[in-house]
């Protein structure tokens, strides 16, 4: 399979194509719980004051199955093959916490660059790029540009929005506010097709073997629902998904940055900060394991935005080694 290459900018003026602030690095060390909140601006104007950036050029290689492999080590230099359950759980938590905020409101900016094809929109001065979006069928036939996101003041496709912002972690569920750190975690936020992300609405992840399947925007069988019960995404969504739910009861375990002590359960009470189904999202983490996109987004949002990374993606065996029997 032939690669295909692009030119990727490193600095935060080209990489945010002038769409947000500068960002301050977020402190991994044990002992900083603090965060620093930036916001997302689309004024085409930027500053970078990073005196690490040195301007350079990286050619990043990407094909449909591969992704130019990021050196994390260092990252996860304090976890011990002998870590399992809690202990290693609270160990990651240690690593990710104290990560930079972004207000909510404007992330479907910063989504211009996390959640788009890199493959098919690799200029970064494109501010319209083509999406690869969660939960749509053919995201390499029929890609979704930028501007049909529901906000966009009706730039639509065909007159009606495409994408919206989903919370893989059901926002009632734990952290309600939109000042809540949990909110605006860009980690289990992604751009996702309009319908199955409403007719999923809060209902917990798992297997809807009697469901009805729920129609993306080009007409396409995506997920399935039980209404009033649960909802299975398509399969090549089931890692993503279960990953971003992986990370948020790592992250947020202690109840700092939501409203309440986020935890996974295989129980039917997927609500106060508990959700499901574990022992479905261990089985749909090895069955669709990270992808060249995925894996490209993690290092994005560790790069140019929060300065944290999914352990889930960099090591998906840490799921079984926390939740695992």
């Amino acid at each position: 399979m032939e690669k295909v290459k692009f030119l990727f900018v490193l600095t935060l003026g080209a990489i945010c194509f002038a769409s947000c602030t500068p960002v301050s690095s977020a402190q991994n060390s044990d002992n900083s719980d603090n965060q620093t909140t930036d916001n997302i601006n689309d004024d085409g104007d930027s500053t970078n004051t990073d005196n690490d950036d040195d301007g350079g050029t990286t050619v990043i290689d990407i094909d449909d199955d591969t992704h130019t492999e990021t050196d994390t080590s260092a990252y996860y230099s304090t976890i011990s093959s002998s870590l399992k359950g809690d202990n290693l759980k609270v160990e990651l938590y240690k690593i990710i916490k104290g990560h930079t905020k972004y207000s909510y409101d404007n992330l479907e900016i910063a989504m211009r660059i996390t959640d788009r094809d890199w493959t098919k929109s690799p200029n970064v001065n494109d501010q319209n790029p083509k999406m690869h979006l969660l939960y749509l069928v053919d995201n390499e036939n029929k890609p979704k540009l930028w501007n049909t996101y529901h906000g966009n003041g009706g730039i639509t496709d065909g007159n009606k929005a495409v994408w919206n912002k989903e919370h893989i972690w059901a926002k009632a569920n734990g952290f309600p506010s939109k000042g809540l750190e949990a909110y605006c975690d860009l980690h289990h936020l992604r751009a996702s097709d309009k319908l199955n992300n409403g007719s999923r609405s809060n209902y917990p992840f798992a297997t809807a073997s009697t469901g009805s399947y729920v129609k993306d925007f080009d007409g396409n069988n995506s997920g399935k629902l039980i209404k009033s019960t649960l909802y299975e995404p398509q399969d090549c969504d089931k890692g993503d998904v279960a990953r971003a739910l992986f990370y948020m009861a790592t992250r947020y375990y202690s109840g700092d940055g939501s409203a309440s002590s986020l935890s996974l359960t295989d129980g039917k009470d997927s609500s106060g900060g508990k959700w499901g189904y574990v022992s479905t999202l261990l089985q749909w983490n090895e069955q669709d394991p990270p992808d060249a996109f995925e894996k490209h987004r993690n290092d994005l949002i560790y790069e140019q935005f929060q300065h944290n990374r999914n352990p889930f993606v960099d090591h998906p065996e840490y799921a079984k080694r926390i939740w695992g029997k």
